[in-house]
This record gives C-alpha cells, sequence and structure tokens, in this order.
C-alpha cells in the first residue's frame, strides 16, 4: 500500500495531542478555561489514532472488502511485526530498570507478552502506564474479519451501532451490567472505545460518496464547540467523527490533506508509534520540555533500528519470489 503523507500528518498530531497532556499541558493552562479544555482533550489523541488505525488497516484489507480472497496470515503476521518488536522492547526495558521487588505481578507481564491483557483489563496498564491502546488494538484485530462480514452484508448495521456504542450512557449502563471489576477498568477495553475504531471502517465505506467540502466546516465547528464546553462525556464520540470526516476530506485532497502533509507533522506521525511507548518515560527523565526533543529523538532511532527492520522483513516473509529468467 502506497504512502499516505496526510494520514501520518494526523498521526502526529494524535501523539503531540496525548504527549501534551502528559507533560502538563506546556503552559497551556494558564490561558484559563479554553487553555485547560484543549489540554484536558489531549487524552482524545488515542481515539484520533484509533480512527486512522482502523482506516490504513481497512484499506490494507480492502481485497476482503471486496469479497476476494485475502490472506489472513499475512495480515496478523504482518500487525504482530507492526507493534511487538518495539513494544516488546519497551516493556523489557522499563521492567529491567525497576527494582526486583518493584517488577510488576508475574500475571501481569505474562498478559503484557502474550497481548491476553486485551482480556484482562486490570493488567493493561500497569507496566508502561500508556499501553492499554495495545491491548485495544489487539482486540480490534481480533474482530476485525467479523466488521468486515458485517459491513459486507449491511453497512448501516455497522453505522447504527457505532451510533449507540458513541452513547456514553449506553456504554457506563453495559459496564455496570456487567460488574464493578470490569466497570473499573473500563477505559482499558474495546468495547469502550469501539465507536472510534468503527468511525475508522464507515470512513474506509463512505470514503468515496461523502465528498462534500462543507461537512469539514460542520466537523470543525463541532470541535470548537465541543472545547469550548469543555472535556466530558460527548468528547471522544466528537474526536472520532471529526477525525473520520478529516480523513475522508484528505482522500478527496481537500484542506485536511494540505495541512496534514505539513513534513514536521508527517516526521512526528512516521515516528508515533515509537514516541507515543517512551514519550511518558521520557517525561519522568527529563522534564515537561526537554522530553520534546529527547523523545523525539529516541522514538526516531527506534523507529529506524527497531520497528523498519522488523516490519521490513514481515513483508517479505509472504512476498512470492520473481520467476526466474528464461534460459537463453
Amino acid at each position: 500500500m502506497r504512502k499516505i503523507h496526510y494520514l501520518d500528518g494526523l498521526r502526529g498530531v494524535a501523539i503531540l495531542l496525548v504527549f501534551m497532556i502528559h507533560a502538563g499541558g506546556w503552559g497551556l493552562r494558564s490561558l484559563g478555561d479554553i487553555g485547560n479544555s484543549i489540554v484536558d482533550h489531549g487524552k482524545y489523541g488515542v481515539t484520533v489514532f484509533f480512527v486512522a488505525s482502523a482506516y490504513v488497516i481497512c484499506l490494507s484489507a480492502s481485497r476482503a472488502f471486496e469479497g476476494h480472497d485475502y490472506n489472513w496470515k499475512a495480515f496478523y503476521v504482518r500487525r504482530f511485526f507492526r507493534i511487538a518488536p518495539m513494544y516488546f522492547l519497551t516493556l523489557i526495558v522499563s521492567i529491567l530498570v525497576r527494582q526486583p521487588d518493584n517488577w510488576p505481578p508475574t500475571v501481569s507481564i505474562i498478559s503484557h507478552f502474550t497481548f491476553l491483557n486485551v482480556l484482562y483489563p486490570r493488567y493493561a496498564n500497569d507496566i508502561l502506564s500508556v499501553e492499554w491502546s495495545i491491548a485495544v488494538e489487539v482486540g480490534f484485530y481480533a474482530i476485525f474479519p467479523l466488521l468486515i462480514v458485517a459491513t459486507r452484508r449491511s453497512v448501516s448495521t455497522v453505522a447504527c451501532a457505532a451510533a449507540v456504542l458513541s452513547v456514553p450512557a449506553v456504554l457506563h449502563g453495559g459496564f455496570k451490567l456487567i460488574g464493578d471489576d470490569l466497570f473499573e477498568f473500563r477505559h482499558y477495553t474495546l468495547p469502550w472505545h469501539a465507536y472510534a475504531f468503527l468511525c475508522g471502517v464507515l470512513a474506509f465505506r463512505y470514503r468515496d460518496s461523502l465528498k462534500k467540502r462543507w461537512y469539514l466546516f460542520v466537523a470543525l465547528a463541532a470541535l470548537a464547540m465541543q472545547l469550548i464546553v469543555g472535556e466530558g462525556s460527548w468528547s471522544g464520540p466528537v474526536f472520532a467523527a471529526v477525525t473520520a470526516i478529516v480523513v475522508i476530506d484528505g482522500h478527496h485532497n481537500g484542506w485536511s490533506e494540505r495541512v496534514l502533509s505539513f513534513k514536521p507533522l508527517t516526521f512526528i506521525g512516521e515516528i508515533s508509534f515509537s514516541l507515543y511507548l517512551i514519550h511518558a518515560i521520557c517525561i519522568s527523565t527529563f522534564g515537561p520540555y526537554l522530553s520534546v526533543p529527547a523523545a523525539i529523538l529516541l522514538a526516531f532511532v527506534c523507529q529506524r533500528f527497531v520497528e523498519a527492520p522488523f516490519q521490513s522483513w514481515s513483508k517479505t516473509m509472504f512476498r512470492k519470489p520473481s520467476s526466474s529468467a528464461a534460459a537463453p
């Protein structure tokens, strides 16, 4: 699949939002209510990641959506090597730098390295303090083939599911019914964030039919209104819907494509996975401001020497060998 620069830029925005809130806002809170609102909404950078991730994964599996044969083994191997090398390395370093009596419980370590924390959210975020989103993402990978079947049968059903699951009262009520133990860790589960992934899937399915440029302005107006109102239970759904519209607008070479293709943003987006995993460690080590250049430099090194080699290798595993040249 060809590189789509504006999606890298979108990932760049997402990681900067997350970095901002974890670093204390970089002075924006001094601006009063609106500054506090902007910083508080930084947590929804992860929502932006989820929408963008679902959209990109749909693009890579477009043959499956069209009903053609698709190599699911290759899909899962590539997704594994997209995440695991840098994720496992960060986990190992984070554990080893601690005193042995401060190591996480063995069950947590096993859950992290086997991705079983997707089923045990209690152990989804107790090592790096940001890794819960990895468990949620892996959960999406697990159900992705089922989503393809659902959208091929009735895309409107998927749209309705996204709408229902975005209603805060529905989510809270559903988790309350399951039990208090799971309710405590609801933010670390796929059902809690399912609407974001579904928005990415819907953006893929409707990308060629939603061409009106005014959709983007309505979406940005909704985002501005949410920032004025302040962070609340509807912030996540608003960010997800706005991100989906931005993705579609970029697909049609609209303003989103031009703004998000800004090279510094696309660079940050290209290293966003490593940056996401290490930024909290850098903040605790270097402080809120020096951590920015330190984390970017370290993420660049990790992306180049950890992420990229494994991703390239995983792509060659399923590449058909070229036929040998005919003998003269």
